[in-house]
């Protein structure tokens, strides 16, 4: 085996990686509207769970799976 191995954290809707260049994607989606991740206290804006609508929630679940397709 050789070649370059990068570990990449972030929204798959905002990675920018070549198509067909992932080996491995690992996700642990949330519930919608119960659980909301933070970083000191501060809550992310636009994270999958916090849609207004269960709808909304399995659209964005929907977006981000078709990306890391």
């Amino acid at each position: 085996m050789s070649g370059e191995i990068r570990i990449v954290q972030g929204s798959a809707l905002d990675l920018k990686l070549r198509d067909n260049s992932v080996d491995l994607v690992v996700t642990s989606p949330p519930y919608w509207s119960l659980r909301a991740y933070q970083d000191n206290g501060e809550t992310y804006d636009g994270q999958i769970g916090a849609e207004a609508t269960p709808t909304e929630f399995v659209d964005a679940l929907i977006a981000a799976t078709r990306e890391m397709v």
